[in-house]
């Protein structure tokens, strides 16, 4: 892969140093920092100097601020910790960890307090190691400054959330490495950027390697419950050119009004393909007890052909011959009704 090029330059190479030093009490230390950019011209522009400060203490002490969190959420009947992440054009995070020891204040409230609500403010991924011991997280991502509005509705109940997943939420780093992702922070003094997961990137990948996430592809709760049933696909035999009907019905099994967003995930009979792969959703209204008949259609002729892989040897898109399974359910890793059909 070439390198990247700004009107036939490469694009400078950075360079990120660390400077740890051990803190005692009463002690003062002046920082300085000697900067140059090594590129020059428009393309020494692009590189942005950057100071950050960060530090680590010992496991079983906590800030002064964390302290009064956790004894607020003791006399509390709930607690809910709101944590965020800094994130910009280049200024991409290097860690999927939250940033400035805020897990360790989830910790210290959830300890306090078994009723802690979890409220990410991220625009990405984070890792949540700290699922386990909270009642709920609720993922707002970056919501404006409506947001405390918005969150406030959700929490008492008078919205009831229908949200789900975009992406992946590993369970650490390391998830990333078994499905071939690099961290390109870690490696930016190289800027050619190998992408090694290919057609397997994101859900795919986990799949590929049998890896469980925290949070799966498509994963979101509310408030209510619901129920698949009689899934169906038509044509049962079809040469791969015409459009797969997806038929189920679904029913809010709760007692509060809310929304689905059913997923149909196709798994394809040929070798080296995913193992799933999204192909079609439908969100759906249903008060309770109400039941609904859905339809969600999967067309051959679409840009994203679903049923088709690029065969480079014949340069242009197949479709392979055999069974294909149709799974549909609330997220990549809940089905609940499967049904097959043929390709001949």
């Amino acid at each position: 892969m070439e390198r990247l090029r700004l009107q036939g330059r490469p694009l400078p190479r950075r360079r990120v140093s660390t400077a740890p030093i051990t803190l005692e009490a009463g002690t003062q230390h002046s920082i300085r920092v000697d900067y140059r950019a090594t590129g020059s011209g428009r393309s020494g522009g692009l590189e942005i100097g950057a100071v950050q400060l960060g530090w680590t203490h010992p496991a079983d002490a906590f800030s002064p601020d964390m302290q009064e969190a956790a004894d607020l959420a003791r006399d509390s009947d709930v607690a809910v910790v709101f944590v965020r992440t800094v994130e910009c054009e280049q200024q991409d995070s290097g860690i999927l960890a939250l940033p400035r020891d805020q897990d360790t204040l989830i910790r210290a409230v959830a300890a306090a307090n078994r009723n802690t609500i979890v409220v990410l403010g991220t625009g990405a991924p984070v890792l949540t190691p700290w699922a386990s011991r909270v009642a709920a997280v609720v993922h707002s991502y970056f919501a404006g400054q409506e947001q405390g509005s918005a969150l406030a509705r959700v929490l008492f109940g008078d919205v009831n959330p229908s949200g789900k997943l975009p992406y992946t939420m590993a369970r650490g780093e390391s998830q990333y490495a078994e499905i071939g992702v690099d961290n390109p922070v870690a490696t930016e003094a190289n800027v050619d950027v190998p992408y090694r997961e290919g057609r397997f990137l994101g859900y795919r990948g986990f799949d590929k390697v049998g890896l469980t996430p925290q949070f799966p592809f498509g994963h979101g709760l509310s408030y209510t419950t619901f129920k698949y049933r009689k899934a169906k696909v038509t044509p049962g035999s079809t040469n791969g050119t015409r459009p797969i009907r997806v038929r189920f019905r679904l029913t809010n099994t709760g007692r509060r009004s809310g929304a689905e967003v059913a997923q149909v995930y196709l798994s394809s009979p040929r070798s080296g393909e995913p193992v799933r792969k999204l192909v079609g959703f439908a969100k759906v209204q249903l008060d309770p007890g109400q039941s609904r008949n859905v339809t969600v259609t999967i067309d051959p002729a679409d840009v994203t052909h679903p049923l088709s892989y690029w065969s480079p040897s014949a340069n242009r898109w197949a479709t392979p011959r055999g069974t294909y399974t149709v799974s549909v359910g609330s997220s990549s890793r809940d089905l609940r009704q499967t049904d097959t059909f043929k390709v001949r």
